[in-house]
């Protein structure tokens, strides 16, 4: 998985995540540092970090309705100010969907063409391609 698809699966579950009240403090405090990290590497771009972070959250507001046109511009918008070659957005990321696995939250991940494929934790998968 590349980092933007992992930072914008992150930020999607996250969002997801925090809506419910069941949600342990580890993942909304992974989430909120996710968050920042985003913000600021965003912010880099000319503006301001608070602006930043109410346009991430007015895009994920929308993920429900439109999640492919929504996660598009968000991997866009992380490409264009260099979020994935930002290690602290990165790290948050990975830190964000480890609290999700750990707290039984479940992390989507859009494919497109896959050959093999699991889901779920702790799975142990053999493909042989060699037919093909």
């Amino acid at each position: 998985m590349e980092e933007i698809e992992l930072i914008v699966a992150a930020l999607a579950a996250g969002a997801t995540a925090g809506l419910s009240d069941t949600v342990a403090g580890a993942v909304k405090d992974a989430y909120v540092a996710l968050r920042t990290a985003v913000a600021r590497a965003l912010s880099r771009r000319g503006g301001d970090q608070a602006r930043a972070d109410d346009e991430v959250e007015q895009l994920l507001r929308r993920d429900v309705e439109e999640p492919e046109v929504v996660r598009e511009r968000l991997a866009e918008l992380l490409r264009r100010a260099g979020a994935d070659q930002d290690a602290t957005v990165v790290a948050a990321a990975k830190q964000l969907r480890d609290e999700l696995q750990a707290n039984g939250g479940q992390f989507r991940v859009r494919a497109t063409t896959i050959y093999g494929n699991q889901t779920g934790f702790g799975n142990i998968q053999k493909n042989d391609f060699s037919g093909r």
